[in-house]
């Protein structure tokens, strides 16, 4: 009963927080993979997959993760640098999504009932900010010559 409270007055915030936002989504995990584009007409945008983490447990072996493909437009491109990028690639960072989903139910021609549900979700960034620098370091102390 404590942990519905918990939850509802989560929700809560998250409602005042949101006001008119219908659609938001926010994630954080490991910037992975940027890669710059150059549109037609010269304006730059950006994607790269982010990385999150999910632990099922509190059993270290109860680890799961989960990858997203995101774009930055050219409007929030234009905020960052090549640095900016450079300096968060490999980083944990948390991102601002708005998504874009369309949804297609496919009917079995033999069987009116029986359907498929096909989800098409796109997320583009709205903005994005470096949470922590992920150590990437081995003790050498812990590593056995054979």
């Amino acid at each position: 009963m404590k942990e519905d409270k918990k939850n509802n007055d989560l929700l809560t915030k998250l409602n005042e927080l949101l006001k008119d936002e219908k659609e938001l989504m926010i994630l954080k995990g490991q910037l992975q993979s940027p890669e710059k584009q150059i549109k037609e007409d010269g304006q730059i945008y950006y994607t790269f997959t982010l990385k999150t983490v999910k632990k099922y447990t509190n059993d270290l072996y109860s680890t799961g993760f989960s990858t997203y493909y995101i774009v930055i437009p050219t409007s929030v491109s234009a905020k960052l640098s090549d640095d900016d990028i450079k300096d968060m690639k490999g980083n944990e960072v948390l991102v601002l999504l708005d998504p874009s989903c369309r949804t297609k139910i496919i009917t079995a021609r033999e069987s009116g009932n029986k359907y498929k549900v096909n989800h098409n979700i796109n997320l583009y960034c709205i903005d994005i900010m470096k949470v922590r620098d992920v150590e990437r370091t081995i003790d050498n102390s812990k590593v056995i010559s054979l």
